[in-house]
């Protein structure tokens, strides 16, 4: 619709009053002066100034034309199109899901070519990595390969979300197999993010929806890669047996430990008996750990008749079980600080498996606590106690624990508001295994603050009171001079005193002569009273080192364990199961429990069970500042390998002092062979994995495909077979259709370029004309 409006310069009345006095004065101005004019001629000069004032009339009403119309909103509509390896898998009809996806890839876009020009379309292929695929190239692209190697539906998504460039999104097509075999990816909830900005996604699934009975699979999945376990603990070996077309079938699971040799032995057995066409069943197994050593685990579901694919049926997992260590539990009843960097030193240990159970202050009228089966015989070597009142636990529970530590296991108490005297300790049973001498009457309830005279509220430095393995803090040097540089304890708690007993000795005592640390045995456990409970303060003074071996010094005599040796090399695997074309990364360095030795010498190398050795390149990885001796030295890659089980052994060797140790920024240096400190290596075992995923699934995932499309079901997403390409398309312009926006147009005379030149041309050209006919007459 369109109509016609002036907006004069000045006032319309006025203007046109204006203009009949002008165009009165011009007619009346043309008279003959001095020579005869004829009426034709008095015509014509009076037509050329009555045009010219009809122009000077029209710029002076300046005449606007406004037009309103609709048109279809600025938007994007991204079309993502799968070209990973699994697209080369048959359609159903024999040829290919690539081929089928050339064919209605084409057939949309020339559909879409016609839509209105507002619609910017981007084209996208996805796989491993989202690559744009101009308009211009979209046929080169379609007559190329799929050859990604995996498969990143929620990249793609995300990639569609930020395409839009500042547009709001039309919507999203989809096209592909369903086939998503990057782990980490969850297109789910782009899809959802889709929905909320009300924009739909439409997919288009390529590829044969087998029945149940078409199919029928069984595979061992989501088992651990690996077990770091301690010799004789019992431990939980899970898996998940994913099942389909095998209802009603049973299904015989077996694990089996495979020792450094490849000898087999079966450990457990169960059976799966699927209730629904697809099921997923959760195996668990607990066993007890075998002799220390570097082992496989194998789960494995037995073959059934029709499976097309069984490389699936088992998967590996390692086994490290090692001597001694132990299990700890560390119970809580304020999340202190202490606490916090208590955990994160026995964290760093390997040899330490640490669980943690906070006993909430504030749930004291539910006490005691049930603790399961965490006080049963051999389920853990070594209790912490930290500041916890006794009613936390209740009689019968302390007794257990009594009991555990007179079997064998070792039992800690730190210092605390409401450890030992207040905590009302003194007449429980495990008055007789703490090495220490406490007060009854002290004994305050759960929400009291501790009396006075449990506490020693002033600083406090610890100060070895008798050589031993525990508070020996360095291996050369002035022992009693590394205890002195180290922050005061805040404060402490105060006992009557140590028991007098034999194997109870005072390890370390304040400059009054108060102890601070107090050992002793019971029965076949170790026991030890720490008064201390500020100890965190060493970490944040930068002696992270120090706080790390004192506590796990201290808990290695629990242990009853002798300390190991001073230096050992350690090694970490990114992944100990990866496939072949994404190589792990490895980590390597020293634990050292004394002092700098020198330069180092790393090496590393992989070798198959063949025998063969390939080595790996090292990087030296920057010193930590301040200096972290359990810092990784060394970094490197494995090199691309083909599948199998394989060992990673990684050497350290110390250069001579005599020789020459620059390194420059090489991980191996130049160190003197044979003549520095050697370390026995550390030995990894990993499987490399040389399975496609893009082709280790026939059946295309139609299902999750067509679920995508359903979460933005709201937004008018929907799926759509690969036939239905022109109801697609109809589907895209009734979107736009309901886009809408209205618009005005408006075209103003002069406001334009054309039209303010034309109008002084003429305006000129008419008044130039006159002036040159009156010229001519001789006109004056």
């Amino acid at each position: 619709m369109s109509e016609l409006t002036f907006e004069p310069i000045l006032d319309s009345t006025i203007a046109v009053i204006a203009l009949a006095f002008v165009g009165l004065a011009i007619i009346a101005g043309i008279r003959p002066q001095g020579t005869d004019v004829s009426p034709n001629k008095r015509r014509r000069l009076i037509l050329l100034r009555l045009l010219a004032m009809v122009v000077l009339f029209l710029a002076l009403l300046r005449p606007s034309i406004i037009r309103h119309d609709t048109r279809p909103a600025s938007a994007t509509l991204g079309i993502l199109i799968d070209q990973s390896r699994s697209m080369n898998l048959p359609v159903g009809d024999g040829s290919s899901r690539w081929v089928a996806a050339r064919a209605f890839t084409e057939k949309l876009a020339t559909g879409l070519d016609s839509l209105d020009g507002d619609l910017d379309i981007r084209y996208f292929g996805f796989g491993q990595d989202v690559n744009v695929v101009p308009r211009e190239s979209l046929t080169e692209f379609l007559q190329g390969d799929a050859d990604s190697p995996s498969t990143d539906m929620g990249l793609a998504l995300r990639s569609a979300l930020s395409s839009a460039s500042g547009r709001p999104l039309a919507g999203v097509i989809m096209v592909g197999d369903g086939t998503s075999t990057v782990p980490r990816s969850n297109p789910a909830v782009s899809a959802q993010t889709l929905n909320s900005l009300e924009v739909p996604l439409w997919t288009v699934p390529l590829g044969p929806r087998q029945s149940d009975q078409q199919l029928r699979d069984c595979a061992i999945e989501e088992m651990p890669e690996s077990f770091k376990v301690f010799a004789k603990n019992l431990f939980r070996v899970t898996g998940i047996v994913k099942t389909r077309g095998l209802q009603g079938t049973p299904i015989p699971v077996t694990l089996s430990l495979i020792d450094t040799k490849g000898q087999e032995s079966q450990l457990a057995s169960r059976e799966v008996v699927p209730k629904g066409s697809e099921e997923a069943s959760v195996i668990d197994i607990e066993i007890p750990a075998p002799m220390p050593g570097n082992y496989r685990l194998k789960m494995t579901a037995a073959t059934q008749s029709g499976e097309s694919l069984t490389e699936n049926n088992s998967q590996v997992a390692f086994l490290d079980v090692r001597e001694g260590g132990g299990r700890i539990l560390y119970l809580e009843g304020e999340p202190r600080y202490e606490q916090l960097y208590l955990r994160r030193s026995l964290n760093d240990s390997p040899d330490f498996e640490l669980n943690y159970v906070w006993i909430d202050r504030a749930t004291s009228d539910q006490w005691p606590v049930d603790l399961g089966d965490s006080l049963e015989p051999g389920k853990y070597d070594v209790y912490i106690l930290g500041d916890v009142h006794a009613d936390a636990f209740g009689k019968a529970a302390l007794q257990k624990l009594a009991d555990r530590v007179d079997e064998g296991s070792g039992l800690l108490m730190t210092g605390g508001q409401h450890s030992f005297d207040a905590g009302g300790y003194a007449n429980t049973p495990l008055a007789l295994p703490l090495p220490v001498r406490m007060d009854a009457k002290q004994r305050v309830s759960a929400k009291q603050p501790a009396p006075d005279a449990t506490q020693l509220t002033q600083q406090i430095s610890p100060i070895p009171s008798l050589p031993h393995p525990i508070t020996q803090l360095t291996t050369k040097g002035d022992n009693a001079e590394v205890w002195r540089r180290l922050k005061p304890l805040l404060g402490a708690n105060r006992w009557l005193g140590p028991k007098v007993s034999p194997g109870i000795s005072v390890l370390l005592e304040s400059s009054a002569s108060e102890p601070l640390l107090v050992v002793g045995q019971f029965g076949a456990g170790r026991t030890a009273a720490f008064a201390g409970d500020s100890t965190w303060q060493w970490w944040l003074q930068g002696q992270s080192d120090v706080h790390r071996r004192f506590w796990r010094q201290l808990l290695l005599w629990l242990l009853a364990r002798d300390a190991p040796a001073a230096d050992t090399v350690w090694a970490q695997l990114s992944s100990r199961r990866f496939n072949r074309s994404e190589p792990a990364t490895l980590v390597a360095g020293i634990q050292t429990l004394s002092e700098e030795k020198g330069s180092l010498r790393f090496t590393a190398e992989v070798v198959g069970e063949d025998g063969r050795a390939t080595p790996v390149v090292l990087q030296k990885v920057p010193a930590s500042v301040p200096p972290d001796k359990t810092a990784p030295a060394v970094t490197g890659t494995l090199p691309e390998l083909p599948g199998g089980i394989y060992t990673l052994r990684v050497s350290a060797q110390g250069a001579s002092v005599q020789g020459n140790s620059a390194q420059g920024n090489s991980a191996q240096g130049n160190g003197a062979q044979g003549n520095g400190a050697k370390f026995d290596p550390a030995e990894i075992l990993f499987q490399v994995l040389d399975i496609d995923i893009e082709l280790s699934n026939p059946v295309a995932e139609i299902s999750r495909m067509e679920q995508l499309a359903a979460l933005t079901e709201s937004a008018g997403g929907r799926s759509f077979r690969a036939d239905q390409v022109n109801e697609l398309i109809e589907q895209i312009q009734s979107i736009r259709q309901k886009s809408e926006l209205p618009v005005v147009e408006k075209f103003r005379l002069g406001d334009d370029r054309w039209s303010g030149w034309i109008l002084t041309t003429l305006f000129v050209g008419l008044l130039g004309l006159e002036w040159y006919y009156r010229k001519s007459w001789g006109m004056a």
